[in-house]
């Protein structure tokens, strides 16, 4: 009885993987707050402090969370690394 219950534990979880695996894909440049949310590049208080040491130190790129980030009209754009990997200037 005990390995009946073992075997249907197994079999639950690993019907159950793929729908828990499909629930937490995401995007390239996206991240989970802590509040639950999805975000783009960063969470809305790390884009902030971004923007704000942009305007002090005049550091308009850099990496941030294996991106590339570009400070333009305080606007935040972020580029994966992977993607600029093996590129020439021109490609990009």
């Amino acid at each position: 009885m005990k390995t009946l219950m073992t075997c249907m534990a197994v079999v639950a979880f690993c019907v159950s993987m793929p729908l828990a695996a499909h629930a937490l894909t995401f995007k390239k440049v996206q991240v989970l707050g802590i509040d639950g949310q999805i975000y783009d590049g960063a969470f809305p208080a790390e884009m902030a402090k971004l923007i704000a040491v942009a305007k002090e130190e005049g550091e308009t790129a850099g990496v941030f969370g294996g991106n590339l980030f570009v400070i333009v009209n305080d606007g935040v754009t972020f580029i994966p690394i992977t993607d600029l990997a093996g590129k020439s200037e021109e490609d990009i």
